[in-house]
């Protein structure tokens, strides 16, 4: 009897799983970013998601002379340039700048091994000023 219920379940949990990921697939807008006057490009390109703009997390430090670690088992990331050091966990809220917590919109997340993060929150964190123009879809960061 129990094997009957599955197999009744597992379409209407295939269906939603793709429901989900179309619709978070569309949610994704690219947007442009521009580092000192520069453009950045992004492979896989940034994107806005729930208000918050999303970088491959990489690119954009190695961009920034800052320094990446990622711990696999704990799945932390440690970023660290001059004096500041910040710590994100993938798919967590929570963050810290310099051992002082705060809560993220968005929480990094991992897709086909690339880690995207908060650009915002990472930037600042760092000492740039951000600018969102919405018209153009484009961040305008500056040192």
């Amino acid at each position: 009897m129990e094997i009957v219920k599955l197999r009744l379940l597992f379409p209407s949990f295939v269906l939603l799983a793709l429901l989900f990921s179309v619709g978070h697939a569309a949610a994704f807008t690219h947007v442009k970013v521009i580092l000192n006057g520069e453009t950045m490009e992004f492979s896989p390109s940034a994107g806005e998601t729930n208000g918050t703009t999303l970088v491959p997390l990489r690119q954009l430090f190695e961009s920034l002379d800052a320094t990446v670690d990622f711990n696999e088992a704990t799945k932390m990331i440690t970023v660290t340039s001059n004096d500041v050091k910040m710590t994100l966990t993938i798919n967590s809220l929570e963050a810290t700048i310099n051992d002082r917590t705060v809560t993220l919109f968005q929480a990094p997340a991992m897709n086909e091994d690339v880690m995207y993060v908060n650009l915002r929150f990472l930037t600042e964190g760092l000492g740039y000023t951000v600018h969102w123009d919405q018209p153009s879809l484009t961040v305008r960061i500056n040192s």
